[in-house]
């Protein structure tokens, strides 16, 4: 499918120069990405710059930002502008058929004039299942026409030299961010007075969607039926069943699952796989968590990861200890969920997995805490800290888990690994699900106690929940979890038990 934009219709004028651009009503029509925005039009103005691969998660505004910068760019008169949709192939040959009409000595018709001086603007979109294809034809294209340049929107660069690659980023957060605005922009006129009075739940939404434009759209066009503070709840619990109302939207931006399902035909199956185990941690993972949750080897995990980077499905950042550390958007992560619970055996498989893989992260930081007292090295110690934080939700999806399948005291280990963290090292007043973890640990114990040989175990974690408990205030809590702790020790109770529940006793007084 090949467009031309008509002249007059490409958002320029007559004027020259970056502010000009920066002032047409292609750039007036985007809602945020302004700063990339210039970015991108300083890169089409370099001298000898012909290929320019916008790269980016679905729904990040890929499309939207390159046909603004080549509206913005384009000169009238002079600069033709053509733009090229693959989202209906799934063909190599025919991604590269479609780009070779535009060589001289193509169909008739197909090639268009451009005068002298002027350019020949390409936008290649959604190029992402006919990359080889594409790139033929691209080659092909620069080689036969010098004043030709290309813009592809693509979550897979083209991996060739002439090509530079521009990330584009979601918007911004926050009250005053670009994420609420477009939020504000896309609700639907008969409900905005809903979104002015509940300003609070939108900032949330926009949290939750992570930036990601497609997300905030979705979730703005939901709102109606469904108030904000409604939709933040289902948005929480994984539901993005909502199609998009607005009729003239390609199939695959009718929903999440749409435009993440259309691109799964450039992953391999083991890439899915792959996709799928990640989707069950919450919090970013290194390269040796993810090594112990796939149960590969480093290589296989190093490139594993490396790739899903490339093809825009895990965001890499800087981990605590100067290494790396790889993040899936939260749509993406639920959506593989989704596929991934339609497997039970396999889900939970992988969920044991990454029970073992949380339980072996928190020893280490129970140890990485022990070594920096010892050391006197309380920089580290934050560090470890921060790890044990994010780690959170993991923590109890881990305890869900085990709870589920019978496996009480392996949930109880899980959380007296918690004891370091929490109560020694002050991490208790900063967590925000404290009555959760109480809950949590006096259950698993109280399950752990039916069983004879279970009962010391279960006492130990009483005792320990207790100290918690004062820590926070609860002091009825602890109070009742003392008794139960005394009721549970054995008579055989080591010294060291007793003497515990005698202190949390005196501490209450």
């Amino acid at each position: 499918m090949t467009m031309m934009l008509k002249q007059g219709e490409n958002g320029s004028d007559t004027r020259t120069g970056r502010a000009a651009a920066a002032r047409s009503p292609a750039a007036a029509r985007l809602v945020g990405h302004g700063g990339e925005l210039r970015e991108i039009l300083e890169l089409l103005d370099l001298p000898g710059e012909r290929l320019l691969t916008l790269t980016g998660f679905a729904g990040v505004g890929k499309s939207t930002l390159a046909r603004c910068a080549l509206g913005a760019t384009a000169r009238p008169g002079l600069d033709r502008l053509l733009v090229l949709e693959m989202s209906d192939l799934a063909d190599d040959t025919e991604a590269c058929d479609r780009l070779s009409a535009l060589v001289p000595g193509g169909p008739a018709g197909a090639v268009p004039d451009v005068p002298p001086g002027g350019r020949l603007l390409v936008l290649v979109d959604d190029c992402d299942v006919v990359v080889p294809g594409v790139v033929a034809g691209v080659l092909r294209l620069l080689a036969a026409r010098p004043e030709a340049a290309v813009v592809c929107a693509s979550r897979l660069p083209l991996d060739i030299r002439a090509e530079h690659i521009h990330p584009v980023h979601p918007l911004s957060l926050g009250p005053d961010g670009e994420a609420v605005r477009l939020f504000t922009e896309r609700v639907s006129p008969h409900y905005r007075h809903v979104v002015a009075a509940e300003q609070a739940a939108v900032v949330q939404i926009c949290e939750h969607a992570e930036g990601i434009p497609l997300v905030v759209e979705w979730a703005a066009e939901a709102v109606g039926p469904l108030t904000p503070r409604e939709l933040l709840h289902r948005l929480r619990l994984g539901r993005y069943g909502h199609d998009r109302r607005l009729r003239d939207l390609p199939e695959r931006h009718r929903s999440i699952d749409h435009a993440l399902a259309w691109g799964e035909a450039a992953l391999t199956a083991e890439e899915t796989e792959l996709l799928k185990r990640l989707s069950v941690c919450d919090a970013p993972v290194d390269v040796a968590t993810a090594r112990r949750l796939l149960g590969t080897s480093s290589e296989q995990t190093v490139l594993g990861l490396g790739t899903l980077v490339h093809k825009s499905l895990l965001m890499s950042g800087a981990g605590a200890r100067g290494d790396y550390h790889f993040t899936m958007p939260r749509v993406i992560r639920d959506h593989y969920r989704r596929e991934l619970a339609q497997e039970p055996q396999v889900m939970s498989a992988v969920r044991g997995r990454h029970a073992a893989t949380t339980m072996a992260l928190l020893a280490q930081v129970r140890r990485d805490l022990r070594a920096s007292t010892t050391a006197g090295r309380a920089d580290r110690g934050r560090g470890v800290l921060a790890t044990a934080r994010s780690r959170t939700a993991d923590v109890h999806a881990a305890v869900r888990h085990l709870r589920d399948v019978g496996e009480h005291a392996e949930a109880l280990r899980l959380l007296t690994l918690l004891e370091e963290p929490l109560l020694r090292h002050g991490l208790v007043p900063r967590c925000t699900t404290f009555e959760e973890y109480l809950d949590a640990v006096e259950s698993a114990a109280q399950r752990v106690a039916e069983r004879p040989q279970g009962r010391r175990q279960a006492a130990e974690a009483m005792v320990m929940v207790a100290g918690w408990a004062m820590t926070w205030g609860r002091t009825d809590r602890a109070r009742s979890l003392l008794a139960q702790a005394e009721a549970l020790g054995p008579p055989d109770a080591p010294g060291a038990l007793a003497a515990r529940v005698a202190a949390g006793r005196c501490e209450l007084l």
